[in-house]
């Protein structure tokens, strides 16, 4: 009976040391040091996103509301335009799409979108388009070479691009891309675009006239659901939300234009993120928020990466 128990302690130590391993393996490398606040886990390592409600430690850029405190909140429209999707900026005028799951166009019953176009130095809307043919109206950017805002279409035509002129907010062009893509950022020092690649992590870039550089793989899956992206002449942004996975935890990841991790912020907020946009050297973001959206500030801290310069 000695050897017996003897044998079965054995055994247990043996698992219990095989199962810390295991545990081990799965984890990304810690602490991670900060300026003033410690991190169990590196949120410059890949391997955050296997650690269990990862969201909770990772470094958080706080919403603050850019009217006196309160947020903007920009309405949807008495015609059923009402859900907040991609927004952008040109340095004065902030272009809002606010969508419209069953609009009639050419026709037939679509997808489709209204830009709100808003002063956001007062934030007044000046003008609002008629309706566009874009889709779920993902992703939305500024070209400022060429003064054109540029929309992801998304579903059903992931590979399709439309152009639209900001003075008239009237559709302009359809771009047919290579591949389908979930968003579009623009560089205007690098005239190149990121387009994330639908449903992954990876992203295309594009030269200004839309022909394709290269396909990079970022080799990073967060679990969450894939939404927006952004870029500047050093960096590429990946927002996700927790929509349905892990509601309130919306996430961007940073990386460089080669699809090499820099690491990952937390966004402070229990609605469903949209956008990011850039305005007089401050990063914003959108929410889809009842009928239309809310635009916050993020407050963050860009020594924890080294990223976050405004283009």
């Amino acid at each position: 009976m000695k050897k017996l128990f003897a044998l079965l302690l054995l055994v247990s130590l043996l698992l219990a040391a095989c199962a810390d391993d295991t545990a081990a393996q799965a984890q990304p490398s810690e602490p991670a040091q900060t300026p003033g606040k410690e991190y169990p886990y590196d949120y410059t390592d890949p391997a955050i996103f296997q650690v269990e409600n990862f969201p909770r430690y990772l470094p958080e850029a706080n919403t603050v509301g850019p009217m006196n405190g309160a947020a903007y909140k920009f309405p949807g429209t008495e015609d059923g335009f009402t859900g907040a999707q991609a927004a952008t900026c040109d340095g004065t005028y902030g272009y809002f799409a606010l969508l419209n799951k069953t609009v009639i166009i050419d026709g037939e019953v679509t997808e489709g979108c209204r830009i709100r176009k808003v002063d956001l130095a007062t934030f007044e809307t000046v003008a609002i388009s008629e309706p566009l043919p874009t889709n779920h109206t993902n992703g939305m950017t500024y070209n400022a070479n060429t003064h054109k805002l540029v929309i992801s279409n998304h579903r059903p035509e992931y590979n399709k691009l439309t152009i639209v002129n900001p003075d008239t907010l009237q559709l302009e062009q359809v771009v047919t891309l290579e591949h389908g893509v979930q968003s579009i950022g623009y560089s205007a020092q690098l005239d190149r675009y990121a387009a994330r690649l639908a449903g992954t992590w990876d992203f295309v870039v594009l030269d200004g006239n839309f022909q394709e550089v290269g396909v990079f793989h970022t080799g990073v899956s967060t679990g969450m659901n894939p939404q927006f992206t952004l870029c500047d002449e050093n960096y590429v942004y990946l927002m996700d939300t927790g929509l349905g996975k892990n509601p309130g935890a919306e996430v961007i990841t940073v990386y460089t234009w080669e699809g090499k991790f820099q690491g990952t912020y937390r966004i402070m907020s229990v609605q469903e993120c949209e956008a990011l946009l850039w305005y007089q050297d401050q990063l914003y973001v959108t929410f889809l928020e009842g009928n239309g959206g809310s635009l916050y500030r993020l407050e963050y801290d860009p020594s924890l990466i080294g990223v976050w310069q405004a283009p």
